[in-house]
This record gives C-alpha cells, structure tokens and sequence, in this order.
C-alpha cells in the first residue's frame, strides 16, 4: 500500500468507527484511486455505502471485487459447503462448529496446556 493510500485507509476506517460513514466513504474512493487492487477499500466502501443506502453502489463494487479476485472454490468444494449448511438448516438448535489441529502436547506440561484449556473455554462461555 502506498503511504497515501495507506493514510487515506487509516482515516477511513476511523470515519467508519466513529459512524460518520460519508466521509469514511470518500476516504476509501481515495485508497482505490491509489490503490485499484485494494479489497479492504473495496469492502469498507461497500460497507458505508449500505449504512448510506447506496445499493446501486455496492451491486458495482461487488461485481469490480469478482472481477479482481474470483473465487478459487471449485464446484464440488460449493456443493460440498451447501450440503454442510442445508444439514445445519435441517436440525434446530444445531450450532456451527469449527475444527482446531494442533501438535502434540508434551506429556510434561499436561497439566499446564490443561490449565490453559480451561481457561480459554472459560473465556468463550463468557462471551457466547
């Protein structure tokens, strides 16, 4: 990112936190100007141009993100996240579960890792 570019997307993404979306808005046309390839630009205009009710706006900047960075899933990989979904769909109450691989623990530091486990699940409880 040039540094322009980048203090532009600084400003913008203040704009937008502190809810003054218009001006968020022309901050990001600025990073795109600079920078045409830049995605996080791309998606916190279209942000601010739904807040603003721009929809005419967000239908073109979705189509210009396709057209720079198309979608790498092939078409089983899309079946496959449909079929995942719709059986989600089918059983309320079902939540969404996410998969964590890590290496092996040392057997030394078992109680340690497991003390830290528990805290992490803790953590999450709190905020879900």
């Amino acid at each position: 990112v040039l540094p322009d570019a980048e203090a532009y997307l600084c400003r913008a993404q203040f704009h937008q936190e502190t809810k003054d979306y218009e001006a968020a808005r022309e901050d990001y046309q600025q990073v795109i100007a600079k920078e045409p390839k830049s995605l996080i630009a791309y998606q916190g205009k279209m942000h601010c141009d739904k807040k603003l009710g721009r929809n005419e706006e967000i239908e073109l900047d979705q189509d210009r993100i396709r057209e720079l960075w198309p979608k790498q899933a092939t078409d089983k990989d899309k079946k496959k996240t449909a079929a995942k979904n719709e059986s989600i769909q089918d059983h309320p109450g079902m939540e969404r579960r996410f998969l964590v691989k890590s290496k092996p623990i040392d057997s030394s530091r078992l109680s340690e890792v497991q003390a830290a486990a528990a805290k992490i699940d803790s953590l999450v409880a709190k905020n879900y």
